[in-house]
C-alpha cells in the first residue's frame, strides 16, 4: 500500500479525469473513531459538515456502507439523501426506498436459536455484549479480560459450527467482535457494486470513479471488487488489497476536506486516454 498523501499528483489527475465520483465510506474506524461499545461511538460535527458539503456536490455521490444496522447507521449520521447500506450489505436504502436480503425460514430459526444461546453464553464473561442488529448478530468482546477471550471464542465456535456446517450462517471476525450473518453472497463489496450500477447508466459507467475507504477486514471485499478505483485502508500494519492507506480517522477527515474542494465542473473535460491507461493497468 502507498501512503495516499505521497501520491496526490496521481490522485488529483484521476479526480480531474472522471465526470463523477462515487465515494463509499465505512463508519466505525473510518469516519468515526472506534469506541469501547457501539452505543458510545461519537460522530463529530466537523465530519458531518464535510459529508453534507460532499453530498451537495453534483459531481459526488456519497454512500455509507457499515456493519451497523441501517436504522442505527442513519440515526448516527443524520443526513438524508445519502446512499446507505447496513449489516454488511444485507439491508440498504436507495432513492429513499428500503431494501433487504431475503433469508430462509431455516436461517431465521437458526438466528433465533443462536441469539438465545449467545445471550446465555455471555453471562459467564464480564464485559462481553451481544448486539442484535436484525439481519446479523455481533458478539463484542473488547471489554473482556485478556485471559478469558480465548475461552469465549472457543465457546462461540462450538455454538456456531453446527449452523455453519448446515450452511445457514457464516461468521466474520472483525476488530474485537465476532459477527453472525446469513449465508448469503452479499458483502460490502457487492453492495458497493450494486450502488454503482444505479448511480449512472451503463454507457456512462466509464466516467464514474469509485473511491472506497474502510478500516476492517470486512472492507477487503470492496477493495478487491473496486480495484479499478481508489481503494483506501484506514490504518497500516496488516496486509490489505487496498491501493492506498490513511493513518486514522483524522487522516480520513483531511482527505474528505481535500475532496470537498472539488468544484462541480471539475473533470467535465476529462482526459479519456489517461483514464483508460489507469483502468487497464489498475491491477
Amino acid at each position: 500500500m502507498i501512503y495516499l498523501w505521497k501520491d496526490t499528483e496521481k490522485i488529483d489527475q484521476l479526480l480531474k479525469s472522471f465526470a463523477k465520483i462515487a465515494l463509499f465510506l465505512d463508519f466505525d474506524g473510518t469516519i468515526a473513531p472506534i469506541s469501547p461499545t457501539p452505543n458510545s461511538t461519537t460522530f463529530s460535527a466537523k465530519m458531518k459538515n464535510l459529508l453534507l458539503t460532499l453530498g451537495k456536490n453534483p459531481k459526488i455521490v456519497v454512500g455509507i456502507i457499515s456493519g451497523r444496522s441501517l436504522s442505527d447507521l442513519k440515526s448516527k449520521i443524520g443526513i438524508p439523501d445519502l446512499l446507505y447500506a447496513g449489516n454488511h450489505g444485507q439491508e440498504w436504502e436507495l432513492h429513499g426506498v428500503y431494501h433487504h436480503m431475503r433469508i430462509s425460514k431455516e436461517t431465521s430459526s437458526a438466528f433465533a436459536s443462536l441469539k438465545k444461546s449467545l445471550r446465555n453464553l455471555i453471562k459467564d464473561f464480564q464485559g462481553a455484549a451481544i448486539e442484535d442488529k436484525g439481519y446479523t448478530i455481533a458478539l463484542h468482546y473488547r471489554m473482556v479480560k485478556g485471559e478469558e477471550i480465548r475461552q469465549l471464542i472457543e465457546k462461540f465456535i462450538q455454538l456456531t459450527n453446527p449452523y455453519i456446517l448446515a450452511k445457514e450462517i457464516r461468521v466474520m471476525k472483525n476488530k474485537k467482535v465476532l459477527e453472525v450473518l446469513p449465508n448469503t453472497h452479499l458483502t460490502k463489496g457487492h453492495i458497493a457494486k450494486y450502488f454503482l450500477t444505479h448511480i449512472t447508466s451503463h454507457k456512462k459507467a466509464s466516467k464514474l470513479l469509485p473511491i472506497y475507504i474502510g478500516d476492517d477486514i470486512t472492507d477487503e471485499d470492496a477493495f478487491n471488487l473496486l480495484f479499478k478505483g481508489i481503494t483506501i485502508k484506514v490504518g497500516f500494519g496488516t496486509a490489505s488489497s487496498a491501493r492506498y492507506f490513511l493513518e486514522d480517522t483524522k487522516d480520513v477527515e483531511k482527505f474528505l476536506s481535500y475532496l470537498s474542494k472539488i468544484k462541480p465542473e471539475y473533470g467535465n473535460n476529462s482526459d479519456l486516454s489517461s483514464r483508460a491507461t489507469y483502468l487497464i493497468g489498475a491491477k
